[in-house]
């Protein structure tokens, strides 16, 4: 997010988030793919790059994870999770990979959402790790399947085409 759009977007209280999430029916939905995964050195600053936006900026706290999703085109985001949630949310492989001085290991998404596409203004909000999160028309508004009921927030548009599946009823 630049500053640009800090400034045009209107700020949403957490509220409000909770209460924008709940004024529409939501469908669940399944994360798929491969993803890299590794533990990030406390201290270490992530930066979430998604469709040439900056999504967040977070430093990682020990026991967190950085996953790359390596499925959404040459869109290479990076992202910071908590150890309890990356355990409920992938499933490790045997394979690791070397890159970028790292070891990374392969792992698949195993985790769902529920989730419903935002049609309307720019609004920003703080997402559940603390982040500013600039939510835009297009963009899915989601929380985790038995997640938290303040666990809300964004999965830009493309990100989400690429890495979520629809759950049949």
């Amino acid at each position: 997010m630049t500053a640009a759009d800090t400034l045009t977007s209107r700020y949403l209280s957490p509220a409000e988030v909770a209460s924008l999430f709940a004024s529409r029916p939501t469908r669940t939905y399944k994360k798929r793919g491969t993803f890299l995964a590794r533990y990030a050195e406390p201290g270490e600053t992530i930066l979430t790059i998604v469709a040439g936006k900056l999504e967040t900026l977070a430093a990682a706290k020990w026991g967190d994870v950085v996953l790359m999703n390596i499925e959404i085109g040459s869109s290479v985001e990076r992202y910071l999770i908590a150890a309890d949630m990356f355990q409920k949310r992938y499933e490790l492989t045997e394979r690791t990979i070397t890159t970028d001085g790292h070891s990374w290991m392969l792992v698949t998404a195993k985790g769902q959402v529920n989730a419903w596409q935002y049609e309307g203004p720019s609004v920003t909000f703080e997402a559940p790790w603390g982040e500013s999160m600039l939510l835009e028309e297009g963009d899915w508004i989601a929380s985790p399947v038995g997640g938290k009921p303040d666990d809300i927030y964004r999965i830009e548009c493309e990100a989400f085409a690429g890495t979520y599946s629809l759950l049949e009823a």
